[in-house]
């Protein structure tokens, strides 16, 4: 009986341990899916498509294809391109809103000059703003760091890239959206 007791123990321990374990991986597992879903809601996580080409046109002549990164969420939008130091030709970065409307962008922590294209429902650019990066003393949100123009899109590209191309009044393509074909 005893040798039976022992045994028994020793099966409830380990069912106990195992139920222990099983609630605390099932613990675990909620504050990682937890995590996933506020990091994702709140864009600290993409779950955008990584990039789309996004092409330059001057009287119907292709003049620049650019990869874009996609920002699409609130917290994508506010970092932009701040969390980079460089960027190269032929690379930016897309700002896709839900609609057109006076938009306003800044130069946020920027460690670099750009070029910010206003474009607006119908594929044309509206604007094109040379922005140059904050001085040392500066946030990049001061008066003379707000650029805006009518947009639903805004495509950020090195300084000098997007008006060595094209001007206001020209078109774009942007693969996956609206604006993926002109009509």
């Amino acid at each position: 009986k005893h040798i039976t007791f022992k045994s028994m123990t020793r099966k409830r321990e380990h069912t106990v341990k195992h139920v222990l374990s099983e609630k605390t991986g099932l613990y675990v597992a909620g504050i990682v899916l937890s995590a996933l879903i506020i990091l994702t809601t709140t864009g600290v996580l993409s779950t955008s498509a990584d990039t789309t080409e996004v092409t330059l046109i001057d009287n119907e002549t292709e003049q620049a294809v650019i990869e874009a990164e996609r920002a699409v969420s609130p917290g994508e939008k506010y970092t932009g391109l701040s969390k980079y130091d460089t960027l190269a030709n032929g690379s930016g970065m897309i700002f896709i809103h839900d609609t057109e409307q006076t938009q306003t962008y800044v130069m946020r922590n920027m460690n670099f000059s750009i070029d910010m294209v206003f474009i607006n429902n119908d594929c044309t650019i509206t604007a094109i703003h040379s922005a140059d990066k904050p001085a040392p003393n500066e946030n990049g949100e001061e008066q003379h760091h707000r650029y805006s123009g009518l947009a639903k899109y805004i495509l950020e590209v090195p300084e000098g890239y997007a008006t060595k191309h094209v001007t206001k009044g020209d078109a774009v393509t942007i693969e996956n959206t609206n604006c993926s074909t002109l009509t």
